[in-house]
């Protein structure tokens, strides 16, 4: 877990934030996606709640420290997010 490599990580999700705070404690909460990401070195997209899928990846990118986003759910539009500047990585797809 990145975690336990040293990594600060910094969760939103709008359906789990009650039990993950509680399995977690140790970890950062967003309220929002903006607020997750501000200052990150790296978005990992692992839920598919439209809030966080259809998160505008250009108002997004002046917030984080580093535009590279990791899509393991598949349901970001790719050029959508190189457009907007980000180095984009979605498992099972070029």
């Amino acid at each position: 877990m990145a975690l336990r490599a040293g990594a600060e990580v910094t969760v939103h999700d709008p359906a789990a934030m009650e039990n993950a705070h509680r399995a977690y404690p140790q970890l950062e909460y967003a309220d929002d996606p903006t607020q997750a990401v501000t200052g990150a070195g790296l978005l990992l997209h692992l839920t598919d709640w439209p809030q966080d899928s259809d998160a505008d990846p250009g108002d997004l990118h002046g917030h984080i420290a580093v535009p590279e986003v990791i899509d393991a759910r598949g349901t970001l539009n790719a050029n959508s997010w190189r457009e907007a500047g980000w180095t984009f990585r979605a498992l099972g797809r070029p």
